[in-house]
């Protein structure tokens, strides 16, 4: 018995280990979030920020998402009697408390940093030949996506000779 493999049957099975192998980061992914949380940490003699890994109880998780659950069938109930406008509107004003309440509590939670400062300060660095918030531990090595914005910066600065300082200014 000679059986061949077709083409088709070769990206079917490529296609199922890649689900496979999809289905088993996910899961190990799901399972992380119900046990461990990040946290971030500043870590002051190196004015950078850290990640902090710490165990929650599971059952706390389970319970969660259980009442989020019911909530959503719940919700999804109620909405079937509703008309689009007025599910929309509800859901509009969720989304606007929700942000609300985020930007109440986040400032006591997150420390506000200066980007527009630090970035504006290493444009200028480079100007002088000063590449120190290149090095790891600097904030252009912890966010190398600012580079593209100090260069513009840098630009703007030699063209402009600096007088576009009042912008960036702390007060």
């Amino acid at each position: 018995m000679n059986k061949e493999i077709s083409n088709e049957q070769i990206i079917k099975f490529l296609s199922q280990i890649l689900y496979a192998f999809l289905f088993i980061i996910l899961s190990v992914i799901g399972v992380m979030a119900f046990i461990v949380t990040a946290k971030m940490t500043t870590i002051y003699y190196l004015d950078s920020e850290a990640m902090k890994f710490t165990l929650d109880n599971i059952w706390i998780n389970i319970i969660g998402v259980i009442i989020f659950l019911a909530t959503l069938i719940g919700g999804v109930q109620i909405t079937k009697k509703l008309s689009v406008k007025v599910v929309l509107g509800i859901g509009l004003g969720l989304l606007f408390s929700m942000g609300f309440a985020w930007v109440l509590t986040v400032n006591n939670i997150i420390p506000i940093r200066a980007d527009q400062e630090i970035v504006y300060q290493a444009a200028q660095e480079f100007i002088n030949g000063d590449f120190y918030q290149l090095k790891i531990y600097n904030y252009l090595g912890l966010y190398p996506y600012q580079i593209g914005f100090v260069t513009f910066l840098e630009i703007l600065i030699r063209i402009f000779s600096g007088r576009i300082n009042s912008c960036y200014e702390s007060h």
